[in-house]
């Protein structure tokens, strides 16, 4: 799953790095832009599961992530963020895992691990804030997690559907 607001000037480049017609590719589009034109064009005529749901009314990354996972039947399920800041490789390896290892729920990518390989580095600005925001996210929460905001999780479904059932007043 791809959530897409506004992604028009850099989608084609994911586009094209769609290789795997095995994958269930769902967009997940709320901008103002021609973003899910240029999906659906990219897509036409070839044999690729996808599908690219538009709404007019600004869902944010978590409502767009939920409306995809909400279409989804597959038993493993996860998104990525359009700007490919962590790559189609990487995801695939991270649902080669989970569907190897029967007691894993879901992975969390990290931008922040010393196997980590960051191709693009963000702006300074922005990574010093997304190291505080971690830090204060783990501190407040308790979590363990190194990157809570990195673009990358998968996790079973059954994982998803516990999880939504018992929030399920949250989400929108």
């Amino acid at each position: 799953m791809i959530p897409a607001y506004n992604e028009a000037g850099r989608i084609s480049r994911l586009l094209s790095e769609l290789d795997d017609e095995a994958f269930e590719y769902i967009f997940v589009c709320d901008g103002t832009d021609n973003t899910p034109e240029i999906i659906t064009s990219h897509f036409r005529g070839q044999n690729y599961h996808m599908q690219c749901l538009t709404f007019s009314e600004r869902k944010g990354k978590g409502g767009g992530i939920m409306a995809g996972f909400n279409i989804t039947h597959t038993p493993f399920i996860g998104f990525i963020d359009a700007d490919q800041s962590v790559s189609l490789k990487t995801i695939k390896k991270m649902f080669e895992e989970l569907e190897r290892d029967p007691h894993i729920d879901a992975i969390i990518g990290s931008r922040y691990l010393k196997d980590s390989n960051i191709d693009k580095l963000q702006p300074i600005f922005r990574r010093i804030m997304s190291r505080c925001f971690n830090q204060a996210t783990r501190v407040l929460f308790g979590l363990s997690y190194h990157d809570t905001q990195c673009g990358a999780k998968v996790c079973t479904r059954k994982a998803f559907d516990t999880i939504a059932k018992d929030n399920d007043k949250h989400w929108f």
